[in-house]
Formats: structure tokens, C-alpha cells, sequence
């Protein structure tokens, strides 16, 4: 069983790489003096999305494809080194919510040795 230590780091860590993220995006959509709807506009996708790409809600949280990553770079015009820190940002996101945790993987030994 882990330890509530671990479980808390976990979600830090979790936490972490989607807030890193959401808060590129706000930063640089801020930097660009583009509004949401403007921001959804430029990568075809609603207003209503980028809320959620920028959100650190985690009911809101959305993991965007790589391909919208790139997009939304372009879109922002950000600078090849800002667009892949905000791609490396979306891949920490993705595998930390796609990552089981110890506690699930001890719930799947148990339950499929009894």
C-alpha cells in the first residue's frame, strides 16, 4: 500500500505538468494580445477549448494533441524553443494522467489473484 506521502508527491507532480502547461499557453495567448476566441479562431477549435487547454481546473483539464500543440505555436508565433517547451509541457501532462499509480496497480493484483 503507498504511503500518503508518495500518493501527495504524486499529485504534485501531476498537477505540476498540467499547471506548467496551462499556464504557458495563458502567458504566451496573453503575450500575443490575443483574446480566447481569437487564439481558437487562428487553430480551429472553439473558445470554449482553450479555456480548458488553459484551465487548472482539473475538471477542465484537457490534454491537446501534439498537432494543436504545434498550432497553437504557430498561432502565437512563438519562437522554436517556446514551442517545444510548451510540447515537452503537454508530454509531461499526458504521461503523468496516463501513468497508473501504485495504488490502482496493487487493486489490479489483488482483485485478479483472488
Amino acid at each position: 500500500m503507498p504511503s500518503p506521502a508518495r500518493e501527495s508527491m504524486r499529485q504534485l507532480r501531476t498537477e505540476g505538468a498540467a499547471r506548467s502547461f496551462a499556464e504557458l499557453l495563458y502567458r504566451h495567448r496573453l503575450t500575443a494580445r490575443l483574446s480566447r476566441l481569437e487564439l481558437a479562431d487562428r487553430v480551429l477549435c472553439s473558445e470554449n477549448y482553450i479555456y480548458r487547454l488553459e484551465s487548472r481546473d482539473p475538471r477542465h483539464r484537457r490534454v491537446p494533441t501534439p498537432w494543436l500543440v504545434r498550432a497553437l505555436s504557430e498561432a502565437l508565433a512563438l519562437a522554436n524553443d517556446q514551442a517545444a517547451t510548451l510540447l515537452r509541457a503537454r508530454d509531461r501532462m499526458e504521461r503523468d494522467l496516463t501513468r497508473p499509480t501504485c495504488r490502482a496497480a496493487t487493486q489490479e493484483g489483488t482483485s485478479s489473484v483472488a
